[in-house]
């Protein structure tokens, strides 16, 4: 099933530690709630993708509003170099579909892409698909 996440790809940060009262918590608490809501809509009541299960990730990068027509036309398509790294985009996504849309992330078997991709507006799009356990990785 495609799942479609308009707005900038957030990468997941780490547990922050509150030094008043000695504890962690979750510096990404609001935005992980409302990727969770986008993503419960999308899903519905079906059920969990049963395990295994193949991701293919695509992460669109908005081009600066600043750079010209011809710069854009030439960055278009291309592949995203610079910041935020998609490892990070991809953890933040996986840890908010966690009970939505699989039981647990550690389900997800198979990355068959994951790419960064320079685009005229910023969307996070991937795919997760049941793979099965007789298929053979090249």
């Amino acid at each position: 099933m495609k799942y479609i996440i308009h707005g900038s790809p957030i990468p997941r940060k780490n547990p922050a530690l509150n030094k008043r009262f000695c504890s962690l918590y979750d510096p990404q608490k609001l935005e992980k709630e409302t990727y969770r809501y986008n993503l419960k809509f999308q899903h519905g009541n079906k059920p969990f993708i049963e395990p295994p299960i193949s991701v293919t990730f695509n992460i669109f990068i908005k081009m600066p509003s600043s750079w010209s027509e011809k710069k854009k036309d030439s960055h278009r398509g291309k592949l995203h170099t610079s910041k935020p790294d998609y490892s990070n985009c991809l953890k933040f996504i996986e840890d908010c579909a966690t009970g939505i849309i699989y039981k647990d992330d550690c389900q997800l078997a198979l990355f068959r892409e994951a790419r960064k991709i320079w685009a005229d507006e910023d969307k996070t799009e991937f795919t997760l698909e049941h793979v099965d356990e007789k298929t053979e990785v090249a």
